[in-house]
């Protein structure tokens, strides 16, 4: 570790045996820091809530306030032609981890769309493809933990969406409070 940083962080992934398309990967978070001679494991969880066939797309480490750092998580799921990208941030609590937000990275019902074309019964502007860019807000250096900022971009409904959401962090809780509008499942 670093003055700013003194432990490190570690996820481990595996995936299940025979997993299957509904089957959510199994991540074990750590946080590490070094005491006396020994690297010690100060937090730490199991959790198997991500992705599926077992996977997650990718995991990364990334800073969320001036001394607080976490994981993101990015994972999705594809049913029946609507496929669902998610962000998740997981930040260490106690001894252990938590979810501080789940959001959309990503929404799209292009297969969906593909199937009624060929059906020829798609309904008028019912296609959606959007994607929701991830930035943390770090102009405060007395927060606690900084605001999220999310960039929704593509097309909705017959619609072209650019807009931006504001996530607000709650130091009391130690989350986000992320938006209906940045987990819904559809075009609003």
């Amino acid at each position: 570790g670093t003055p700013d940083a003194p432990a490190e962080l570690v996820a481990v992934c595996g995936v299940p045996d025979d997993a299957g398309h509904a089957t959510t990967a199994r991540i074990d978070f750590f946080l590490l820091q070094q005491q006396a001679d020994a690297v010690t494991a100060v937090a730490r969880a199991h959790m198997d809530g991500f992705g599926s066939i077992g996977d997650v797309a990718d995991i990364g480490v990334r800073r969320f306030g001036p001394r607080l750092y976490g994981f993101i998580v990015e994972d999705g799921f594809t049913g029946q032609g609507i496929t669902i990208g998610n962000t998740s941030v997981v930040l260490p609590d106690g001894d252990s981890f938590k979810v501080a937000a789940t959001l959309r990275s990503s929404l799209d019902n292009l297969g969906a769309m593909a199937g009624c074309a060929e059906r020829d019964d798609c309904a008028p502007d019912a296609a959606y493809d959007l994607s929701f860019e991830l930035d943390v807000d770090d102009r405060d250096a007395g927060a606690v933990g900084w605001p999220l900022r999310v960039r929704e971009h593509g097309d909705a409904c017959g619609h072209r969406v650019d807009r931006m959401h504001p996530v607000p962090f709650d130091a009391g809780t130690g989350t986000w409070t992320v938006p209906a509008s940045l987990q819904r499942e559809g075009c609003d």
